[in-house]
């Protein structure tokens, strides 16, 4: 389960998916908006969008990947194992409600389902809370720098017990624009 969102937003990004082979990713979309809309879902690892119609209080879904050939409508055809970031764009003033949802049949990464809502701003800063020592836990943040006209620069700092370090390979790590999501 996820928190869900605030409100619906024009725009909503998701740094990082992997078609992976034995699984499905579907990016869910709705309009609980009371007119009509196009949205444009845009795959980083493919050159044009697809584009379909969203009707008011409707939902469509948008597999990544996985796709028959020739594909469904519905479908963006993605290689396998290929990173990409996904954007979803909605009409002006009609936003709406972006989720991506993946299950995993018999994988590398095992069995199971997972839900991610989209990010629907961009921002120079996040939180994101940890529990466990760092011994036996790991963690991998996923970065994608959608839309800019410029390569960005991140830092991370890590809290901890009232202390806060900054890691050497997680400062001043550069971003270009309208690539492939990065891991660190």
């Amino acid at each position: 389960r996820n928190l869900g969102v605030l409100e619906p937003s024009e725009s909503w990004t998701f740094a990082a998916g992997t078609s992976i082979a034995g699984s499905r990713t579907v990016i869910a979309i709705v309009n609980p908006d009371v007119v009509d809309t196009e949205v444009d879902v845009r795959v980083s690892a493919v050159e044009l969008p697809l584009t379909l119609s969203l009707p008011s209080d409707g939902v469509v879904w948008v597999q990544v990947g996985g796709c028959a050939d020739p594909p469904a409508p519905d479908c963006i055809p993605v290689a396998p194992d290929v990173t990409y970031s996904v954007t979803v764009d909605a009409g002006v003033g009609t936003p709406v409600v972006a989720e991506e949802l993946v299950w995993f049949t018999e994988t590398n990464v095992g069995v199971g389902a997972a839900t991610v809502l989209g990010t629907s701003a961009p921002a120079d800063e996040f939180i994101v809370p940890r529990l466990g020592s760092a011994a036996d836990r790991a963690a991998t943040f996923s970065f994608v720098n959608a839309g800019a006209t410029g390569a960005v620069t991140v830092d991370v700092d890590v809290i901890g017990a009232g202390t806060v370090t900054q890691p050497e390979a997680l400062q001043d790590v550069d971003f270009a624009a309208n690539e492939p999501p990065e891991e660190l």
